[in-house]
This record gives structure tokens, C-alpha cells and sequence, in this order.
């Protein structure tokens, strides 16, 4: 079995440089350099995400690493309407680990790469005991940018798909939970695997210049809604966005599933009322729709869920450096 010790580094970049070419009319110079070169004009967003592999879960490879890893960073560019067109990567990875494993990993990366529709213009590999992959993103904003701090008083929330089970594939990799349905476990695995960031509804978000405040809900349904409402406005949720699938399971694991789990690449926006008849349109276009959730109010900060009785909800989810959510 070859290890990345025995290959060395020379050979594996030109593996890469092989199977993972630089392309298109704007790449002045990319792979095999020590830096790319592209021609840009016009108006441009730029992410980095790095994701560390602590301990590799039974039921997930390299290669659905390497996916993860460009999604999770494609997914922070649609948030302020950017469409992926470049892509560095740095990876480190111990020189025991094998080139069929280092392979797979890449191929993962491509696979994300092309969907998303970037190049891979350049990176990096370096020896550490911990595999690592660090995703450097450029994309080209066409339309209208928005960040998170735009809502308004009366502004709906909206979130661009259902809840809930992506964070439920991952508690079923962890072996937290027991799931009879296989219908229900399959899909939870593989949208946990394959997240798919909101590219193209994340652009026509951009083209239609309304959008007052957006981000993503990896972290959380909850940290997201509070993301968008700072300290001075209050969000009132009158619905959650759960999917139908999980309607058979109980109702509070369901509710803590939507709401904290986290692990989702939603958008998650606000916009006018006077708006949404436009914004419907224009993603029906694109065989797509929005989930009306609730509304922006005037307040603190608060998020309150609406029910049998209306309670505050804490913006709990994933927090780096910190050892509870």
C-alpha cells in the first residue's frame, strides 16, 4: 500500500495538476504554479472554511470530507449572492495516510468543485498528524449584495428549503439514535454527507436587489435568526420548517432537530412583505420556493416562538470554542 511518505510530495501535486486541471479563459495561471493568476473585473465576495478531522465516523469517507468541506464554504458565498468561479485548497494530511485515501479525499473536492461550477486554481499540501482542508473561495457577485444586519420592523423571515435532517444523519452516525425508517435514515444520512449549498438561490436573491439580511444555518436555525436581528429587533416564529419526513418522530427531539441542530446550508432571509409575490416568481423559475417562518419586529433581540403559548427560544447551536452549545 503506497503512503504519502513513500509517493512524496512531487508526485502527488502532479497527480493533482493531472486530475484536477485549471480551465477556462480567465485562468492566466493556475495549477502548478506558485501562484494563480485570473482576470477579474466587476464586484466579488471571498470565503475561507476549514474543516479538521479530529476522528473519522464509521459511514464517512474522505471523500464525502472532501465535498463537505467546499460546500460548507460555497454556501457562506451564496449568502451574500456570489456565484463560486475560483477555488484554492490547502490540505494537510500525515505522511502515513494512503495516496488511494488522499485520492478519494480530492475527489470528494472535485466532485463539490463541479457542481458548484469553480475551478481549482492553486493550493497547498503540508504533513500534519491531522488531516485538514482549507477552502479558499472566489465568486462574482451580478446582482445586489446583502450581509446580516439589514432587517427591518415588519420584515418576513424566510428560509429557502424544510428542516431537520441533516443534523438528524449526523446524530445516527454518532449512534445517538435509533432509526426504524429506512426511508427516513438513508435520506437523513445522505443530506448529511452531501449537503448542497443554495448557489443559484442565493443569486436570484442577489438579481432581485430586495433582500434586506441573509446568512446560512450551519450553525443553527436559531444562531441564524439571531444573526439576523442583532440586539434591537425581535424575530416572532410562527411556523417551523420541518420536514415531512420527520413528522413520525417525537415532537420535542423534532423541534431541538429544526431549531439547534445545526449542519443545514439553508438561506435564511428577510425582506419586505410588498416583495414577496416578486421573489415567489422569480424562484419559480429556477423550480424553487420560500418558507415563510415569521416576522421582524421591533424589540431586544429576543426570538419567540409561537404556540399553545408563545416562549422565548435561546440562539443555541454550534459556537467555536466552546465546550456547550
Amino acid at each position: 500500500m503506497q503512503t504519502l511518505e513513500k509517493i512524496g510530495e512531487e508526485k502527488i501535486v502532479q497527480w493533482l495538476i493531472k486530475n484536477i486541471p485549471s480551465h477556462g479563459s480567465n485562468v492566466l495561471l493556475g495549477n502548478g504554479h506558485d501562484a494563480a493568476v485570473i482576470r477579474l473585473k466587476g464586484k466579488y465576495a471571498f470565503k475561507t472554511d476549514t474543516l479538521v478531522v479530529t476522528k473519522m465516523l464509521n459511514g464517512v469517507s474522505l471523500e464525502d470530507l472532501g465535498w463537505k468541506a467546499v460546500c460548507a464554504c460555497a454556501s457562506d458565498l451564496a449568502t451574500v449572492g456570489a456565484k463560486p468561479l475560483y477555488s484554492t485548497i490547502s490540505v494537510c494530511a500525515p505522511r502515513t495516510l494512503l495516496f488511494k485515501e488522499l485520492k478519494s479525499l480530492f475527489y470528494g473536492i472535485k466532485q463539490a468543485l463541479s457542481h458548484i461550477g469553480a475551478v481549482l486554481v492553486g493550493g497547498d499540501l503540508s504533513e500534519n498528524p491531522l488531516i485538514s482542508v482549507s477552502v479558499n473561495l472566489l465568486g462574482e457577485i451580478s446582482g445586489k449584495y446583502y450581509g446580516r444586519t439589514g432587517s427591518k420592523p415588519g420584515d418576513l423571515i424566510a428560509v429557502s428549503r424544510e428542516f431537520g435532517l441533516e443534523p438528524l444523519g449526523l446524530k445516527i452516525l454518532l449512534k445517538e439514535i435509533d432509526i426504524t425508517n429506512e426511508k427516513l435514515q438513508k435520506r437523513s444520512l445522505h443530506d448529511f454527507l452531501r449537503p448542497l449549498p443554495e448557489v443559484d438561490y442565493g443569486v436570484v436573491l442577489g438579481k432581485l436587489g430586495f433582500i434586506h439580511s441573509c446568512t446560512d444555518s450551519s450553525d443553527s436555525l436559531a444562531i441564524s435568526i439571531k444573526n439576523l436581528i442583532g440586539s434591537q429587533l425581535d424575530a416572532v416564529i410562527e411556523r417551523l420548517p420541518t420536514h415531512p419526513l420527520l413528522y413520525t418522530l417525537d415532537k420535542k427531539l423534532v423541534e431541538n432537530l429544526v431549531l439547534y441542530g445545526g449542519e443545514e446550508y439553508a438561506l435564511v432571509f428577510t425582506y419586505d412583505e410588498k416583495d414577496d409575490k416578486r421573489l415567489k416568481r422569480a424562484l419559480n423559475k429556477i423550480g424553487r420556493d420560500r418558507i415563510i417562518i415569521g416576522r421582524v419586529k421591533e424589540g431586544s433581540g429576543k426570538i419567540l416562538l409561537k404556540g399553545k403559548k408563545t416562549r422565548v427560544i435561546k440562539a443555541r447551536g454550534w459556537r467555536q470554542f466552546q465546550s456547550k452549545s
